[in-house]
């Protein structure tokens, strides 16, 4: 879920660290669907069979099942693609643009709106919220951000 108009409650939202994910087990294998673990030097994930690895890139577990299919699917993905590169690309008046949308928008959102969006967001301490299409920004501080593609704020790249 992407809330551009929320963003302006969790403007320093940090994300569930990889090893917290490890930790509480919710990362699974595509194929065999066993757990994941940390394989040599935390440079990869590996299924509990051992059957299975996976790379970590810059704290970014890859989890997917046929890498080729999925970059041609982001590839394919024009809007999408646009949409990130839009918030993260190298010019920064794209940037600032798209934060003073996030800002303008944010003022159209009623209060009752916003106490929805908290009471949908109402995680306990020890949990996690995963975020299917999540990025470039966080809907929450406690979500995950699954995305096929490895865009910016994105915790985990998988085929959802």
């Amino acid at each position: 879920m992407y809330t551009p108009a929320l963003f302006h409650l969790y403007p320093q939202a940090q994300p569930t660290s990889l090893k917290r994910q490890v930790q509480k087990k919710i990362l699974a294998c595509p194929k065999s669907k066993e757990v994941l673990v940390f394989g040599r030097d935390e440079t990869s994930l590996v299924n509990e069979g051992k059957t299975s690895e996976y790379p970590v890139r810059k704290g970014v577990p890859y989890l997917l099942a046929d890498q080729e299919l999925a970059a041609s699917y982001v590839a394919a993905s024009e809007k999408m693609v646009d949409e990130y590169r839009d918030f993260t690309g190298a010019s920064g008046v794209q940037r600032l643009k798209y934060r003073i949308f996030q800002f303008v928008n944010a003022t159209w959102q009623s209060k009752a709106s916003i106490a929805a969006h908290r009471k949908t967001f109402e995680i306990p301490d020890d949990g996690i919220c995963l975020s299917i299409g999540g990025g470039p920004t966080r809907s929450h501080p406690k979500s995950v951000n699954v995305n096929i593609g490895p865009f910016e704020n994105v915790e985990v790249v998988a085929d959802a």
